[in-house]
């Protein structure tokens, strides 16, 4: 049982890491996508991606929280 717990603990400090670091690049790339559609549409697109990847990393931060509990 101990070791379940343990492993529980783990996955949610990961996923805590994960949250707190999506709280930080998520913001930033999405003014980074609002000044590029300005300058360069295509390089806005690669940012969006990267939004995109950003956000698909935190569902999974998510969906580990809830099944750790």
């Amino acid at each position: 049982m101990e070791e379940k717990q343990l492993y529980a603990i783990d996955r949610l400090e990961q996923a805590k890491r994960i949250i707190l670091l999506a709280k930080e690049e998520m913001p930033a790339a999405r003014k980074r996508i609002e000044k590029q559609l300005k300058k360069d549409p295509n390089e806005a697109k690669d940012w969006y991606q990267t939004l995109r990847a950003y956000q698909a990393r935190l569902l999974a931060a998510l969906e580990d929280c809830r099944l750790s509990l």
